[in-house]
């Protein structure tokens, strides 16, 4: 029991949990990234702000005193400070000679550069920000240039991931939870459900599951499972019906047959063995019929793909009324003296050539056996849909009756009796064959002939 369970419990409950784990971990991973560089692009931005400030600063002290008043301005030790003479040479610098950018701008303008890539894990941005401002001094347009590393910036934001990261262990195991828990009470009453169904044994397909109330996706399951159940135990009794009715309709033929094998044994004279020949060549080609069709609605059950190609109903119809009226001669037992018409125009279907052969000689020997004087085959079209009907002038099938002989081993007291050669499964032949060809069978009242007229739809 519990490793038919594992797979459930395991198996969809751990990959989802797996799942929702790595979605949440890959999307934090992004999110991560995504909020790193957006940090660090809003601390850069204050900085190079900070530095142009900065830059405005100094410029106004070189405008009012020249650039050596530069030593007695408030400015920020995290900058470096440069004035730039007319000439391009550093008048005044807080760092090396070097000057610290090629920014030149005119008199009350400002330029900045630096601080506009992306931060990188572990990876420091070398390239400064620097600010330059320029004013005009003694005549003449200086320029103030200011820089500061992105070096705090880039820190304080790998301390800010450092943190997110090492935190999101603990967050992928509560998401982990929180999934593992919500996806086993999602599948709780799916797991009712097998195990209710397991449960109902072969001989318990009676019993249902509770469809609970919550109509959703669950209680679609229950119902859907019901309905499964409903249908196994129908074909279940259908099967043990149609089992015992087999061995019902065999154990007549194989009875006769032993019977007369015995008599043969006993050494009876040549006399009792002619007489038993007929009886033995008959109930053979009974058992012969019935096997027939047995296999017949086996392979139909199987439901194997059909035969599909163009077909002439009309020439299986006349091939049909041929054999009948070649077999209603004197000497053609219950078909004695039947007079087979036809009543047949040209059409063409897509189906089984052989299948619709087996029909039609299904319901033409039915028909000459129960009818009195005379049969009609009719083969038309309309919209489409082939129509073939066969009737007689017999007694004909009573309404409450006719529901049921399409049904297998059905046959009607009076009229379909063994002795009249049937053995209940032509008619369900004939049903089951319709039913493959997409159409329908039907019997009614023959408005022409009194009997009955069985009615076959081919689409």
């Amino acid at each position: 029991m519990d490793e038919r369970r594992a797979p459930l419990r395991w198996g969809i409950r751990g990959r989802i949990t797996t799942v929702a784990t790595l979605l949440v971990g890959v999307a934090l991973l992004l999110g991560i990234g995504v909020f790193a560089n957006v940090l660090f692009r809003v601390l850069a931005n204050q900085l190079q702000a900070s530095a142009i400030s900065q830059a405005g600063l100094v410029a106004r002290a070189v405008a009012d005193r020249g650039p050596a008043s530069v030593r007695g301005t408030d400015v920020t030790s995290a900058f470096d400070v440069q004035v730039v003479d007319p000439y391009g040479n550093v008048a005044y610098t807080t760092s090396d000679s070097t000057p610290l950018a090629a920014l030149r701008p005119l008199p009350g303008g400002v330029l900045a550069e630096g601080g506009g890539g992306w931060w990188w894990p572990f990876v420091a941005e070398e390239a400064p920000i620097v600010a330059a401002q320029g004013v005009e001094y003694d005549g003449a347009p200086w320029a103030v240039l200011v820089a500061t590393p992105l070096g705090r910036p880039h820190e304080t934001v790998s301390i800010t991931v450092g943190v997110l990261l090492a935190s999101l262990p603990l967050v992928l195991a509560l998401v982990a939870v929180v999934a593992w828990w919500v996806v086993g009470r999602a599948l709780r009453p799916v797991e009712d459900l097998r195990a209710q169904v397991e449960a109902i044994g072969a001989t318990r397909l009676g019993e249902r599951v509770p469809v609970p109330d919550s109509r959703d996706e669950i209680a679609a399951l229950a119902v859907t499972m019901n309905a499964m159940l409903a249908r196994l135990a129908a074909a279940r009794e259908a099967q043990l019906l149609f089992v015992a009715d087999a061995s019902h309709e065999l154990r007549s033929p194989v009875t006769a047959l032993s019977g007369a094998l015995e008599l043969i044994g006993d050494g009876s004279d040549g006399q009792v063995v002619g007489d038993l020949v007929p009886l033995m060549r008959s109930e053979t080609e009974r058992l012969g019929t019935l096997v027939a069709g047995l296999l017949y609605l086996a392979r139909a059950d199987a439901q194997p793909a059909p035969t599909r190609v163009d077909v002439d109903l009309d020439d299986l119809a006349l091939a049909e009324v041929t054999r009948l009226r070649a077999g209603s001669g004197p000497r053609s037992g219950a078909g004695a003296g039947i007079e087979v018409r036809g009543h047949i125009a040209p059409v063409r279907v897509v189906g089984d050539p052989e299948a619709l052969t087996h029909l039609l000689r299904n319901l033409g020997d039915n028909a000459v056996r129960h009818a009195a004087s005379r049969v009609v085959v009719g083969v038309g079209a309309a919209d489409a849909v082939a129509t073939l009907t066969v009737e007689d002038d017999g007694a004909g099938v009573p309404p409450a009756e006719r529901g049921r002989i399409f049904e297998r081993f059905v046959r009607l007291d009076a009229a379909r009796s063994r002795d009249a050669g049937g053995a209940g499964l032509g008619l369900a032949i004939v049903a089951e064959i319709a039913r493959s060809h997409g159409g329908t069978v039907r019997v009614d009242d023959s408005p022409s002939l009194g009997g009955a007229r069985f009615t076959v739809t081919v689409s």
